[in-house]
C-alpha cells in the first residue's frame, strides 16, 4: 500500500471519528449520513473502506456543527437562601 493512500485513510477515519463525537454516537451519525450504524462502526474500525461521499458528508456535518453558535449547557445554580445573622 502506498504511503499517501494510508495517510488519506487516516484522515478519512479521523474525520469520521470527529463527526461521531459531535453527533453523540453511532446511531445519530449513521442517520445523518444515511448509512447503517453497523456499516459506520465497520468504517471507524478500519474494517470497511470509507467511500468518498461518506467522507464528504462527515466533513460537511463537522463544518455545520462548528458554525453553530455555542450554546451553554443548562446549568442549575442553587443559592443558599438562609440568612446569616450578624
Amino acid at each position: 500500500m502506498h504511503i499517501l493512500s494510508r495517510m488519506a485513510e487516516s484522515v478519512q477515519q479521523a474525520t469520521l471519528r470527529r463527526a461521531f463525537e459531535l453527533a453523540g454516537g453511532s446511531f445519530s451519525l449513521a442517520r445523518k449520513l444515511g448509512i447503517s450504524a453497523a456499516s459506520l462502526m465497520g468504517m471507524l474500525a478500519g474494517e470497511e473502506p470509507i467511500p468518498p461521499w461518506i467522507f464528504l458528508r462527515a466533513a460537511d456535518y463537522i463544518n455545520e456543527e462548528q458554525e453553530r453558535p455555542y450554546q451553554q449547557p443548562n446549568v442549575v445554580i442553587l443559592h443558599d437562601r438562609r440568612r446569616t445573622e450578624r
